[in-house]
Order: structure tokens, then sequence, then C-alpha cells
């Protein structure tokens, strides 16, 4: 039984995806019991593409595995890698992403030497385009880029390891019943956070989330979303899914308490709209985005929570 297995889940869409496996060939060290490499097929139509690239690494005398999800959503395809792996531990990398050559090693060290049940590393961006001058800090989250410090730490919610580089220790996720496959609005699959959901179990079942910031990859950042709408777009999504996660979990509000926190959401959407049209008027773009998102984010968690009490 290999100690590590390496899965990378994919829609078939990203010609990047040979160069992530590729870049997962050649980790030096290897861990002393071996790895397996899984690629997970989550394209809703055709995956020849995906099937050729798995193929033409197996004529190379690469070992790859290939497994096909039919059902389209992250949760299902990181459940799938997880049924399929042989590893005790799986470890989890994005199909536009490099791993560097002692990631796997560090991850298992942390391991390790810690009682952790997931472990995740530091992402570094690979930008399509340059930076635009309005893009804060505080919005690299939404491209995946995370770097807690030079550190090893235990992360606690909601500063956990990003889905383009976590671990997790198979037998703890089988214990808290695997990711979440309903975070999409209306029970739709998942658009992102199946991985905070699940960190999120593990923390509240006792178990220990660490950040190793040596177990670095470098993730590529597409021209596509360097856009002011894309930001908007995705912190209402978090919403949404941050709505989804309470009621997913069992924890659906009594009216009261929904009341209570659609009213305050709504007060802080209307809080941070003065706030980013002032920053506008000022020409202060980036603050203008950082107050924006705020709004997005509360307006679709107050919408979505509405609807799943309806």
């Amino acid at each position: 039984m290999p100690d590590l297995t390496i899965a990378v889940c994919t829609s078939g869409e990203r010609a990047s995806l040979e160069n992530t496996l590729l870049s997962v060939m050649v980790l030096d060290p290897l861990p002393p019991g071996g790895l397996e490499l899984l690629v997970i097929d989550n394209s809703r139509q055709d995956t020849s593409f995906v099937r050729r690239v798995v193929d033409g690494m197996a004529r190379s005398g690469q070992s790859v595995r290939y497994v096909r999800e039919l059902r389209p959503g992250l949760g299902f395809a990181r459940n799938a890698a997880m049924e399929a792996a042989q590893g005790e531990i799986v470890a989890f990398v994005d199909d536009d992403a490099l791993v560097d050559r002692v990631w796997a090693w560090e991850l298992l060290r942390t391991y390790r030497e810690t009682d952790a049940a997931a472990v995740g590393g530091r992402i570094d961006p690979i930008w399509e385009a340059d930076r635009p001058t309005w893009l804060g800090d505080e919005l690299l989250a939404y491209l995946s880029i995370l770097d807690y410090g030079p550190e090893r730490a235990v992360c606690r919610y909601p500063h956990y390891p990003f889905g383009a580089n976590i671990s997790f220790q198979r037998a703890a996720v089988a214990e808290v019943g695997g990711f979440a496959t309903d975070l999409g609005r209306g029970g739709t699959p998942t658009y992102l956070m199946d991985e905070v959901d699940l960190c999120w179990r593990l923390e509240q079942a006792g178990r220990s989330i660490y950040y190793a910031p040596v177990a670095r990859v470098r993730h590529v950042v597409p021209a596509a979303r360097l856009t002011r709408g894309f930001f908007l777009r995705r912190a209402a999504m978090n919403g949404r899914c941050s709505a989804r996660m309470g009621y997913v979990e069992g924890k659906a509000p009594s009216p009261l308490r929904l009341a209570k926190g659609v009213s305050c959401a709504g007060f802080r959407a209307g809080r941070h709209a003065v706030r980013a049209a002032f920053f506008h008027l000022t020409r202060r773009e980036e603050q203008s985005l950082s107050e924006s998102r705020h709004v997005a984010w509360n307006l679709a968690w107050m919408h979505e929570s509405v609807a799943i009490a309806l």
C-alpha cells in the first residue's frame, strides 16, 4: 500500500493537466512506501482529452490511474478519489497547478511529526497577465493564492488550507462523512468550499488541520479572472455556499434567528455599499472593490438563507 495517493480532479477543460501530472512525476525524494497518482475525470461530456493525457503518460512508462466520475461537481470527484485511493494520505492538487519537488515529502513529514488529519501548503501564483493595480492582497484568496507565513501552524476556521493544495488522512475523512456534494444553490453540484466544510467538520470532531509552507505549489491565474466582475461573482458564490454549509450540517436556523441573521447581513451590505461608493467616487478602486465584495457576499448569503428556509 502506498504512503500517499495524489489525486488530480479535472473537468477536462484545461490543457495544463499534462504539465500538472509531469510535475508530480519528478517529485524528489519519493515517499519510502511509494505513491500512486489518480486522475479523476469529472468532464460533463467528452472525456477524450483526459483519457488521451492519461494514456500518453502510461505509454511513457508512468503509473497513472484513470477514474471516471459521472456526477458533475468537485465534491463528487473528490469523494471518488477517496474511494479509489489506496494510500493512507490523499493529496489533492488542481489541474492547473505545479507542485514543488519536495511537496509530497513535506506533506508526509507534517503527518509524521504532528497529529494532523489534514495538511495543506502555500500556493503561489503563475500570472497569465499583469496583476491589476486595483487587486489588493485581501482578494488574492479568491484566486487560490495562499501564504499563512513561513512557519508550520495549526489552522482554525475559517483560515484553512485551500483546495488547490490540500491533503487528508483517508480514515479521518471517512469518519466525518466525506466531502459535501450539495453546497451549491438548491442542492446542485458544489460551487466551491467543499474543503472548507470538510475541514470545519474535522475541527469540530477534535481533529487538527495544519499549514505546511514548504509543501508549496504554483497555481495558474488565468487572465480571464483578473476582472472586477470575477471577484464579485466569487464573493457571491462564497456567500451562497456559507449559507448552505449551515443547512447541510443540520443547523438550519429558527425563524427568529434567521430574521436576525438576515437583518444583520442587510445592515452590513448597506454599510459596505456606502463605503464602496465613497471609495469609487474618490478613485480608490482597490478599496472600492474590497468593500463591494462584502456587499455581494452578504446579499448572496441573505438570498440563499431565505431560499433554504422557504
